[in-house]
C-alpha cells in the first residue's frame, strides 16, 4: 500500500496474478463441471482464469450464491493447476460463483 495526496493505492504482492470472479458453469471458460458419488464438482483451471501460470495451491477461494451474494461453504480442493469446488447434490450452472485471489507463491 502506498499513499499520495490522501489516496491509498494497493498493489499486487510480488508473484500474485490478481483476482477473478468465476461463474460456476460448464460454459464458463476454464471451468469444467462433473458429477461423482452424489457430488457436483466444478474444476477451475487457474491458468485459463488468471491468464497466466498460477499455482492453484496459492489461490484463496470464496463461493457466493449469485442471487443474494451470500457466502456458501463448500469443499475446496487445490492442485498446482486447478481449484475444485465441490457441492453435495445436483447444482444448476450459474447459481454460484467463485471469487478467487492468487497470492504470492
Amino acid at each position: 500500500v502506498s499513499y499520495s495526496s490522501g489516496t491509498a493505492t494497493v498493489s499486487h504482492t510480488s508473484g500474485s496474478t490478481g483476482g477473478a470472479a468465476v461463474t460456476l458453469a460448464d460454459a464458463t471458460s476454464g471451468v469444467v463441471k462433473s458429477s461423482s458419488g452424489g457430488f457436483t464438482l466444478y474444476t477451475i483451471t487457474t491458468a485459463t482464469v488468471f491468464g497466466a501460470t498460477t499455482d492453484g495451491r496459492s489461490v484463496m477461494a470464496e463461493v457466493q450464491d449469485t442471487s443474494n451474494y451470500a457466502t456458501v461453504f463448500t469443499e475446496v480442493e487445490r492442485t498446482s493447476t486447478t481449484v475444485v469446488v465441490k457441492f453435495k447434490g445436483s447444482i444448476t450452472d450459474g447459481d454460484y460463483r467463485a471469487l478467487l485471489y492468487s497470492v504470492a507463491n
